[in-house]
């Protein structure tokens, strides 16, 4: 069986994001390369991918996991690779690459002034909290008597709600609790850092929550899935098609073991009812013309239609609303889509070609995009035409005109 290879970036603006490896030539770099990212003094990496292994050509060093690659040998899969100030990891498609991290080259002799840095002040506070051990009464006394007060002041800030601060013996703080932003907790930790009081975050934090739930469903194929916090703290809701099936079962399975994590609820993108919709759209000649979003729990489509197609799409609506009652309310608006290119898009388009079973667009970058392709930010595309593009992700559509 043919084995599809991925790559998942471990630095830069696009750190997290994973690219399926199409077999033979694949660019990154700039000047027309398949995948834009600014690499040091100009570099381009080409990966060359079969079947088999993956090949890289590039004007400099590789290092995988902080060791010299030798040019001649295919990428190792599942390790660090570094090169022009990149870093990334090369696996199958099946694997889960989240867990990598990026491992940089050593440079000696940094190193060994960086294990000195390191290793003495560790010896030094080992011995030191060696000695605190034998005698926490005394410990507890050296803490200055103002600092258990003002924690407790930090604690009944209305940004910290929810959080709570526990002394243990040996002088340092267990922080626990919900917070909505990790941010809203750097005053705190920084102000326990000035004090020199050690602690353990033990906190669930809404932004990291979702970021971890994100990065497991795109792992596991869900690209059209928003990740909301729910009503509940360590709660969250997915919104998106979701299907019982293997796949779902898989997911349900990892979910349970994020850390932080006590339960979450599917909301199935109106229970296939927006996909229904495109399909409707599709099949009226109307999908290359409109923008959809949702916000509060009402759909908005918005696009320039002759009255004619404006009729078409009252219909379309109508239907869906009499075979499915549960069909959210819409309001449509009569005005033009603006060109949201540089916000969606790489680059911009510069032609367009194929026929109407496999059109295509070329971008300024030299990538190419067809029906079926998933960008960085998530959004898929779902229509090529004269028109323009159509773009979806969870309930939002996008129109992107051809103005080239």
């Amino acid at each position: 069986m043919t084995t599809v290879f991925k790559l998942r970036l471990l630095n830069g603006d696009l750190n997290g994001r994973e690219l399926i490896l199409p077999e033979g030539e694949f660019t990154l770099g700039e000047q027309g390369c398949d995948v834009l990212l600014p690499l040091s003094d100009g570099n381009i990496v080409t990966l060359y991918v079969n079947e088999y292994q993956v090949m890289i050509q590039v004007a400099g060093e590789v290092w995988i996991n902080g060791a010299q690659h030798d040019l001649h040998a295919p990428l190792p899969l599942l390790q660090s690779v570094e090169i022009a100030g990149l870093v990334f990891v090369l696996g199958e498609k099946t694997d889960i690459l989240s867990g990598i991290k990026a491992t940089h080259r050593a440079r000696f002799p940094l190193l060994v002034w960086l294990v000195i840095a390191i290793c003495v002040p560790l010896s030094l506070l080992f011995v030191f909290l060696f000695w605190l051990t034998t005698q926490p009464e005394t410990l507890r006394a050296s803490i200055l008597a103002d600092v258990p007060t003002q924690l407790a002041e930090h604690l009944r800030e209305p940004a910290l709600q929810g959080i709570e601060g526990t002394w243990l013996a040996d002088g340092s703080v267990t922080l626990s609790g919900h917070c909505a932003s990790s941010s809203i907790m750097e005053p705190l930790q920084h102000f326990l850092l000035r004090n020199h009081i050690a602690f353990r975050n033990q906190l669930v934090c809404d932004d990291r929550l979702i970021a971890s739930v994100s990065d497991l469903l795109h792992q596991h194929g869900y690209h059209d899935i928003e990740v909301r916090i729910g009503d509940e703290p360590g709660n969250i809701v997915i919104h998106g098609a979701v299907q019982m099936g293997d796949q779902w079962l898989s997911v349900q399975d990892t979910l349970a073991s994020v850390p932080g994590l006590k339960g979450w609820l599917v909301v199935n993108a109106h229970s296939g009812q927006i996909q229904q919709l495109v399909e409707r759209l599709r099949t009226a000649g109307l999908l290359g013309l409109l923008s959809m979003t949702e916000s509060n729990k009402e759909l908005t489509i918005s696009g320039v239609l002759s009255s004619k197609q404006q009729q078409q799409l009252t219909e379309t609506l109508a239907a869906l609303s009499q075979q499915q009652p549960g069909f959210p309310s819409v309001r449509y608006q009569n005005i033009p889509a603006s060109d949201r290119t540089d916000q969606f898009l790489p680059a911009k388009v510069v032609s367009y070609g194929g026929n109407t079973h496999s059109a295509f667009v070329r971008l300024a970058n030299g990538g190419r995009l067809q029906q079926g392709s998933v960008l960085a930010n998530g959004y898929k595309v779902i229509f090529i035409g004269e028109q323009g593009l159509a773009l979806l992700k969870a309930n939002n559509l996008v129109h992107i005109p051809m103005d080239f």
